[in-house]
Formats: structure tokens, sequence, C-alpha cells
């Protein structure tokens, strides 16, 4: 889930009453959001939800606090007149980077805590909404610099040289992809292309080659800054719509004045951004008190809409719902139920037991493997979990070349995944050969599922692997280790030589029976296994089957002896 930091002054400030203690706390579960950390003024946030990118800002957060609170009900208001700037798109770019949006804010009050705000904010969107800046990539820029029209066109790697962001030199799109951090960062998302996005405006000066860098010149935002042009480039027209949104009404909830900016694609196609329209739901209230277990009237659910900054209005038996254009997560009635749920407290709804004639409980299987678990975590080996899928020579051939039947996958996407693991061995001794850098003694268990097979049929069987990888390992270890388990989980057993089992040193391995049943073996791993696996110290391994083991487990049986 997407985290962010927002100052506890500022916050308040934009909300407009003090927040404290519990108080901030339970605003922010109303924010779908909880408080990882407070230092001093600093407060650490993971936000829950990561649809609601507007929640990314202290803005955002405000906006909707002051509607949990009851300062400000219903759905905000924002306008945004033409501000006459055109933004051209050549169609060069439709096979490179397609969609541009842009804006402009004018009046910004910036300090030097806003703008590494605002950089911060910028970065959120990159990393999660904006999918590493694949979907969305975003910049700003002092509007009184710029000489518009502006066109978004794509250049040659060696032409249009500008000073990036950040630096002093004067630099080609080719030399920014080697030299410049976020170039190297991100030089990815052009990889394979012979000529790359750029914004560029009438006087030919160089705003940004999205989605790495904006110029130096023009997109070195600072205090002195009052108007800005903020534009974002992506795959997708409509994300980057709420994506610009998103950012203007922030600026917008500071005292910025927005204004669209005309977008003309090819075929005459003109679009302006910001788009402050609103969309139109409708609510059934009795659906909701349905899904809620509430009883609440026609008339509260439009109130409760409203604390959460939805327009309402009742219209017959339903509730008429208009969705802020910062709102990018509602797609279904179910949506603002959840908001329903949210602003009239979770912890107000009286749970009841469900009306099923049984009552849910944890499946046998996986009661027995947790306490197997606890015994082998309390024994000193340490739990991993592997991969069900792997490759016939992994459970085949890197054992000797043992006989065993595997399911197989009919279109696997590699031969490393190509089967299902009949048992557990080839995988805790491929995660040991892999770790032949960490010191030993190596003592590892895992318990998982595998996919066993005979001639008739297949299915799925629960299996623990434990393995101790040393310098000084015997026989003798590893066997008072199987029978402390299984005296552990009141199982009388005993042991047969297991002479034939090509994956062990002959003479060193042994099988485990529970009454006459064989539920598993152990052994000492055979030296070609080991240089298979390219596992320089011995090894000794157990695998036992766990459907086995409960059947034959019972609390009051005598322990097995030595």
């Amino acid at each position: 889930m997407p985290s962010t930091s927002i100052s506890a002054l500022d916050l308040e400030g934009l909300v407009g009453r003090s927040l404290e203690g519990e108080d901030l706390r339970t605003c922010m579960m109303a924010c779908k959001a909880e408080i990882e950390e407070i230092q001093g003024d600093e407060i650490k946030i993971e936000v829950k939800d990561s649809n609601r990118i507007d929640l990314l800002s202290a803005e955002g957060i405000a906006r909707t606090i002051r509607g949990f609170l009851g300062i400000e009900a219903g759905l905000p208001t924002y306008r945004a007149s033409p501000s006459g700037i055109v933004l051209n798109v050549d169609p060069s770019v439709s096979s490179v980077r397609p969609f541009v949006v842009a804006f402009a804010a004018k009046g910004v009050r910036l300090t030097d805590e806003l703008i590494t705000s605002y950089m911060a904010f910028q970065e959120k969107i990159h990393t999660s909404y904006g999918r590493g800046r694949r979907r969305m990539a975003i910049g700003f820029y002092d509007l009184d610099l710029v000489n518009p029209p502006i066109t978004y066109t794509v250049t040659s790697p060696d032409e249009n040289a500008f000073i990036p962001l950040g630096e002093t030199i004067r630099m080609s799109p080719r030399e920014i992809l080697r030299r410049h951090p976020k170039g190297r960062e991100f030089a990815h998302l052009l990889e394979g292309l012979d000529r790359y996005p750029i914004l560029k405006d009438a006087s030919g000066n160089v705003l940004s080659m999205p989605p790495i860098i904006n110029s130096e010149r023009l997109g070195h935002v600072t205090a002195e800054t009052k108007n800005l042009f903020v534009e974002a480039t992506g795959s997708e027209f409509d994300a980057l719509v709420l994506g610009i949104n998103v950012l203007a009404t922030a600026l917008a909830d500071r005292g910025a004045v927005i204004e669209s900016v005309a977008l003309h694609y090819p075929g005459g196609l003109v679009r302006q951004t910001p788009d402050f329209s609103v969309q139109k739901r409708d609510l059934d209230p009795v659906h909701c008190n349905k899904l809620l277990g509430l009883s609440l009237s026609s008339q509260q659910v439009m109130e409760l809409l409203k604390k959460a900054r939805f327009g309402a209005k009742l219209n017959g038996e339903r509730v008429e719902v208009l969705v802020p254009p910062y709102r990018g997560d509602v797609m279904h009635e179910n949506d603002l139920i959840e908001e329903v749920a949210i602003m009239y407290g979770y912890d107000r709804i009286e749970p009841v037991d469900p009306k099923i004639p049984t009552i849910g409980r944890a499946d046998p299987l996986e009661d027995f493997s947790d306490l197997i678990r606890e015994v082998m975590v309390g024994f000193g080996y340490q739990e991993i979990m592997t991969f069900i899928l792997t490759s016939p020579d992994l459970v085949s051939r890197s054992l000797r070349n043992r006989k065993v039947g595997y399911v197989e996958l009919e279109n696997p996407t590699t031969s490393s995944f190509s089967v299902f693991r009949p048992d557990l061995l080839s995988s805790v001794l491929q995660f040991l050969g892999r770790n032949t850098d960490v010191s030993y003694p190596q003592l590892v268990f895992e318990v998982g599922d595998a996919v066993s097979r005979d001639q008739a049929s297949c299915e799925t069987v629960r299996k623990l692997c434990f393995a101790w990888a040393d310098s000084r390992v015997n026989f003798t270890r590893i066997k008072a280790i199987v029978v402390s388990l299984l005296v552990a989980l009141g199982i009388d057993s005993t042991f047969e030589p297991a002479d034939e089992e090509p994956e062990f040193i002959p003479g060193r391995a042994a099988f485990v029976l529970a009454g006459r049943k064989i539920v598993g073996r152990f052994g000492e791993i055979h030296a070609e296994v080991l240089e298979n696996f390219e596992i320089p110290v011995p090894v000794l391994a157990a695998e036992l089957d766990i459907g086995l083991l409960i059947e034959a487990h019972s609390p009051g049986t005598r322990p097995a002896s030595l």
C-alpha cells in the first residue's frame, strides 16, 4: 500500500482546527489510512486504498477530514476557466507515448516546504498510480517562462539538447539516458525507440523529455514562482485526466486559480483539461441497509454521503450521487455503500453471527501443519518456502535419476517450472545449494504441498521436509530429530532400512513406519546429489507425509523407544 508523509501543522491549517491523539487517528481511519509513525511535526501515513491517489497529499486528506468532522459537507466545487494556452500533439507521438494533458495554476503561494511536499506527492503518484512513470509522468514548470503554444512531439536521440533538472550542462536525449541519474533509472521506458517524446514551447525551448526529466531552465520551480504550468504524459488518457484533476484540486485548495489548457490532438480533436465534470451514480438505501445490516433512512444515507464529500440528493426512493472529479475509485454502487459505512463508523456496526447451520473452524490439516512448524522451530530449524512448480531435472536427474512419478504442465512458460514437485526434498536441496555463502550449520525446514502421481490418479499431499547441512553430521543425529518430532506429536514409530533410495547413501537411510504404514524417510544425502546441487558440506534430510501422520496421531500414545 502507498505511504506518504505530511506536516501536522500544515494539515491542521488546511482542516481549520487542531487534531491531536485519538482524534487524529480516528480522522485517518475515515481517510482509509493508518498512522505509521509521528515524529515531531511529521506524520507518516499508510493509505489502505491504492486507488485513492487524492489521499497521497495533505490537501486530499484535509478535504476528507473536513467532511468527516462536519466542517464542510457535500461536493467541493472546482472551476477551470480557459487559459488560452494551446498544446499541440504531433501525430508522431502516437506510437511512442501517445497522450498528454495539462493545466495552468495562477497565484500559487509556494514555500520551500510546500515545494518539497509537492515533489514528494508527484513521486508517490509516479510510483503507485503511475506504474513507475509508465502509465503517468508529471512535470511542473514556471508558467511565466513558457512561451505558448506548446508542442508535444518526438526528437532524435542526438537533437534538442537541453540542461536537465539539477544539472549545469546541456545534454542530448541520448546523453541524458546514459549520464543523468534519472535517465539511467528510467531508460528502460524508452528502450527500443529510435525517437523520444519531447515537449517544446513556441521559442523552441525544451520543457521536458517525458517521462525522464524536466529542463532546468523551465522546470526549476522555486518559492518565487507565482504561476505554474503542469503537464502529464502517459499511455491512458482517462488515467491522465484523473491524475491531473487530483493535482489541480490540490492546488485549488491552496488558493490557486486553475485554468484549462486546450489539447489539439491529430484529426481535429480538441480536449480541455483539467476536467472538473462530475459523474452521476444512484444508490438504493434498501440495498445499502441490507449489506450493512443497518436501518438508515434515505435522509441519513444522503447525509452520510455528503459527509464523505459527495453530492447527494433524494430522487424518489433512491439517492442521486455526484462523484467528485478527483475520485476515480467509484465504479459500483457498493463503493458508495462502503463510504456510507466509513462515515457511519465501522465501530458502531454491531456484529451478528451468520445464520448458517455450521460454524467455521480451521482445517485439521492446517492445525496439524502449524503444530509441526512450532515443534521444528523449537528444534532450532528455520522455515523456508519454495515453489510447488519445478523441473524434471531437479526432481529426478539431480537426485541420481530416481524413478518418481510427477504431473507435467501442458503449456509451461519455462522448463524450470514445467512439473509439479512430487515431494519437497529437491526444493530444500536447491535452497541449500543457493545459500552456500551463509555460515554453517544450516538447519531448515519446509511444510508445503506436493503432487503425487501413480498410473491411475494424482493427488495433492502435505509434506514436511527438513535438512541439516554441516561438516559434522551423522545418521544418529537425524534419527534423533525424527524420533523427537514423532514423540512430540504422540506417534509411535519404527524404522526399516531404505537401501534402495538413490538420493541417500546406502546403509545410511531408513523408512519411518507408523504401525505398518510408511509415513516418511530420512538419511544422509549421497555425494553425487550434493555435487549436483553444488552443496559443499554433508547434508542430512528427512521427509514425512503430514496426512499420514494425522492418521497415526494420538495425543495419548506412548513415546516410541529408540
